[in-house]
């Protein structure tokens, strides 16, 4: 996955869905059924709205990002 592309999101807060579902197709265990892009994108939309703050944890672990946030944890700078 394009670690660069991933930190340009963040940055601008604006989130590739194709980015995160070729990021789900190649990380996916590959037993599970792969959904269509459609159905993908209906889902974490909804997903994304609830635990937001956990999936970007989870990516910035996975990217292995440098981030620094305020007290509030709004993200301030990340790398």
């Amino acid at each position: 996955m394009d670690r660069e592309k991933y930190i340009q999101m963040r940055k601008s807060g604006q989130y590739d869905l194709a980015w995160f579902y070729e990021f789900y197709v190649q990380e996916k265990n590959k037993e599970w059924p792969t959904y269509d892009f459609n159905t993908f994108q209906q889902s974490f939309n909804m997903y994304f709205q609830f635990c937001g703050k956990q999936i970007l944890e989870y990516m910035d672990k996975k990217m292995e990002v440098t981030k620094i946030e305020n007290a509030e944890g709004n993200l301030i700078y990340i790398n």
